[in-house]
């Protein structure tokens, strides 16, 4: 078995297991201050947890390649992965609202099905951030926004009150993500700023 983490390969003793070989290199990279951005076995990428405690098994790994990244690579790849999805999740809602506003429940909840995964996929998202940077912050607010709505969209699919999901996506989900989509776009106008800053003092020095 060989495990290459950045390209470097690593030194494994002989017979140790795919799981100890994992959580040996993942504490080795977490204690450089970085994060396993991606893991790659054989050529297939895997959820690295999920080879960890067991869920996904692997036998006779041949190859195992970690990738890594600082707290602020990772959140700047998150970020571009919602700015990424946000257009589609928007539409897909907004397909929701349209078909409940006009009566056809089965269009509407089959476009609000649809939508759950990038609801989730936010509110994790969220949640990881704010263990990232504790304390008051634009995201922690953007956090309990979106946790209440999920809440209220839940309670209204649990009643199945197509009037109220379609005004909880048209008038709480929708702003929540425009707003988002805003920060994002201001977020990523400041990194702009922030790398020219920073060319600009290298070049200088």
């Amino acid at each position: 078995m060989e495990l290459y983490v950045d390209g470097v390969l690593q030194n494994v003793a002989d017979g140790t297991s795919l799981q100890d070989v994992l959580r040996s290199a993942v504490e080795d990279v977490e204690r450089s201050g970085r994060l396993v951005r991606q893991l790659v076995v054989d050529g297939q990428d895997h959820v690295i947890a999920d080879v960890l405690n067991g869920t996904v098994l692997l036998a006779n790994a041949n190859r195992i390649d970690l990738a890594s990244c600082t707290i602020d690579e990772m959140v700047e790849d998150a970020l571009a992965s919602s700015a990424e999805m946000l257009p589609s999740w928007l539409r897909v809602m907004g397909a929701s609202a349209e078909a409940f506003q006009v009566g056809d429940f089965a269009a509407g909840m089959k476009h609000f099905a649809e939508s759950l995964d990038g609801l989730r996929w936010h509110l994790s998202l969220l949640e990881g951030l704010c263990t990232l940077h504790p304390g008051p912050s634009s995201v922690h607010d953007f956090s309990e926004r979106l946790r209440t709505i999920a809440s209220l969209l839940d309670e209204a699919c649990q009643a199945q009150d197509t009037v109220s999901l379609a005004d909880i996506l048209s008038f709480e989900v929708r702003p929540w993500a425009e707003d988002w989509q805003a920060f994002l776009e201001m977020f990523f106008q400041q990194m702009k700023w922030e790398r020219a800053k920073s060319r600009l003092r290298s070049d200088v020095t």
